[in-house]
């Protein structure tokens, strides 16, 4: 097979490139020899044309962020989609990149000022960092709205919710894969320009093109979970989600990806109960095994005289509840430590017609959880 880049993706890649470095240069350039220079127009603005975009949307991975980028920019600059998503906002006379010195993606300006900042996702982590960042620096008369396409809409949530409910209720809010999708479909042009009837065309095809993502994560009880890791490892995420709306000792969880020395793996962790004063417990998901955790926050414990205490406590727990869980090979010491797990093959992890069975085990570790932080704690 030929795995040769086409012209518009090198055109794209080279492009990107070039921006990337003229804006370096631009950041390291002074203000007096910025008066003394040419303006260098941004190539991001040359290609962020509809048919542009559109080729570009036949040619590279619907999971390219940059991709949805430049699709958006366009159809932000030619379409009612500003409209659509700040019901209000109107026609957008001005769509910029990565404002604020790249704190966000891109913004969006209407004709009386009034500014929407958007941060699009689609697999990379909203890190709690770049969140805090981005909540803080948000402009007091602007508001903030995530676009969230792909892995980052299981992994974001609840965690963006909570945090912006609590801190920006009314300047912020959030698109996922499927809204973004039903407003595409009334997406119009805003003049009867060539370029916004090619921006419409693109909305189609973007709108036709978006369900890609999706099917990355649906069809989990159709391949047995043996095939998620090296086939479909976005899977995980999508089995998560479903165990997540579906098991009521799940609702809470936060999914991620969890990187590790030897490959890192998906995760989807129930939320912590105190167990002792400085340690909580809590489950968690790492692809299939179902572990049990405790973080140790008080840093005059003994890590590993704590984590042998708990494991002690907890054994006779899981025992009178039926738990046959497993010592880990290796007992860690840091301030995250597995006390003991139960294999897939215990819980029937991932299994259409045994996924009462794998609720009953959730619940019933969750249950123990409980157990754990009501039980007599030993006396020095």
């Amino acid at each position: 097979m030929d795995t040769r880049a086409s012209p518009v993706e090198h055109h794209f890649e080279e492009a990107i490139t070039d921006v990337e470095q003229l804006e370096q240069q631009r950041r390291a350039r002074t203000l007096s020899t910025d008066k003394k220079k040419p303006k260098t127009r941004s190539k991001r603005k040359q290609l962020a044309t509809p048919m542009s975009a559109l080729d570009l949307l036949l040619r590279t991975g619907i999971d390219s962020e940059r991709f949805h980028q430049f699709v958006l920019v366009s159809l932000l600059r030619h379409t009612t989609l500003p409209e659509f998503l700040r019901p209000g906002f109107g026609p957008a006379t001005n769509v910029g990149w990565e404002p604020h010195g790249g704190t966000y993606d891109l913004s969006m300006t209407n004709a009386s000022g009034h500014t929407v900042l958007l941060e699009l996702k689609v697999d990379s982590a909203l890190s709690f960092g770049q969140l805090e960042t981005q909540v803080d620096a948000l402009p007091e008369t602007a508001e903030l709205a995530y676009v969230l396409l792909g892995h980052c809409r299981f992994t974001a949530r609840p965690r963006l919710d909570d945090r912006l409910s609590a801190h920006l209720p009314a300047r912020a809010f959030v698109h996922d894969l499927a809204s973004l999708h039903d407003l595409l479909a009334h997406v119009q042009p805003v003049s009867a320009s060539a370029e916004a009837s090619e921006a419409a065309e693109l909305a189609t095809a973007y709108r036709h093109h978006l369900p890609k993502l999706s099917l990355r994560n649906e069809g989990f009880f159709d391949h047995p979970p043996a095939a998620w890791e090296h086939e479909h490892w976005g899977y995980y995420y999508g089995y998560f989600e479903h165990c997540r709306r579906t098991i009521p000792a799940m609702k809470g969880a936060h999914i991620s990806y969890v990187p590790t020395p030897t490959g890192g793996f998906r995760a989807c962790h129930l939320p912590r109960t105190t167990v002792e004063p400085g340690v909580k417990a809590y489950l968690q998901l790492e692809d299939g095994k179902l572990c049990f955790k405790i973080s140790v926050n008080d840093d005059t414990l003994d890590r590993s005289a704590t984590r042998d205490r708990i494991r002690d406590r907890l054994l006779p727990i899981t025992d009178a509840l039926d738990l046959p869980i497993r010592k880990p090979d290796r007992l860690g010491h840091g301030q995250t430590m597995t006390l003991a797990f139960l294999p897939p093959d215990e819980t029937g992890f991932g299994l259409r017609e045994q996924h009462d069975r794998f609720a009953r085990s959730i619940t019933i570790a969750a249950t123990a959880i409980e157990r754990l932080a009501c039980a007599p704690r030993p006396t020095t």
